[in-house]
């Protein structure tokens, strides 16, 4: 095992997984059936039951439902315009790919036209789609006044900085001495981060203090080993402030908003 700094997940989709799920839906000689409305329905359900889960965590309160409804609506309808400049580009690519894929289906060269023609429209495609994360971009500062801290920390993945901290705490105590010089070393110079004010000389010194104690006295320094830890499993300002914009960008979380806030309401 190695302490890798790992981010929290994004639900922001490449663009690539995007052409391909709207290019597909064009129903392209040879491609129909590729997605069957059993799997398009257990799609929509299985994104819904993974947002909900966080939903549930996040406990909001009947006037915030309100308030990000709110920013939602907003934030979509200014993104509106760059999502129909994507789309529209993805409606001239699909034929393009498609006689693409009918040169390449006889073992022919699909000629350098066409491959600029596609270079040009997914170029096109891929421009839209950034203005579209850059939008969303800027009401991140919006999702974060109407959340509380700890909300906030559940959405962007910070909350799990201080479980990371102590699970590699822990191996690092339960590693044989034969192998820990050699796996402190690699974790501490792979974690340092400078800008936290953590360097590898610093993290080592916490890993060598964390070996020392007794199990009593870990367990009670652990909450303050963690919390310096935690430092360098925060996700970065922009990386955090993307997930906001992205999780509440997801289409299906209006509607569960919409549904869980009309539930409230009839309470």
């Amino acid at each position: 095992m190695t302490g890798y700094r790992r981010l929290p997940a994004l639900l922001l989709p490449s663009a690539l997984a995007l052409l391909v799920c709207l290019v597909g839906s064009c129903q392209q000689p040879g491609l129909e059936g590729t997605t069957s409305d059993a799997e398009a329905k257990v799609d929509v359900l299985s994104q819904d039951i993974q947002i909900l889960y966080t939903l549930n965590r996040l406990d909001l309160k009947p006037e915030q439902y309100t308030t990000l409804l709110g920013i939602i609506d907003r934030m979509a309808a200014e993104v509106a315009p760059a999502q129909a400049q994507r789309e529209a580009a993805l409606k001239e690519l699909a034929p393009l790919l498609s006689q693409k894929r009918a040169a390449l289906l006889e073992d022919k060269e699909p000629g350098e036209e066409l491959e600029d023609q596609i270079r040009e429209v997914q170029g096109r495609a891929d421009d839209a789609y950034g203005l579209e994360v850059e939008t969303r971009s800027k009401y991140a500062a919006e999702f974060r006044k109407a959340l509380s801290p700890e909300q906030t920390a559940i959405i962007t993945g910070a909350d799990e900085a201080a479980t990371q901290a102590a699970e590699l705490l822990n191996w690092i105590r339960e590693l044989p001495e034969a192998e820990y010089a050699e796996e402190a070393e690699a974790n501490a110079q792979e974690l340092a981060d400078p800008e936290v004010g953590l360097n590898a000389e610093a993290i080592l010194r916490i890993f060598s203090e964390a070996r020392k104690l007794s199990a009593e006295e870990y367990a009670q320094k652990l909450p303050g080993f963690t919390t310096e830890l935690a430092k360098i499993y925060m996700p970065m300002p922009d990386a955090a402030d993307e997930s906001l914009a992205d999780w509440f960008g997801a289409p299906r979380l209006a509607v569960l908003l919409r549904e869980r806030a009309s539930k409230l309401g009839g309470q």
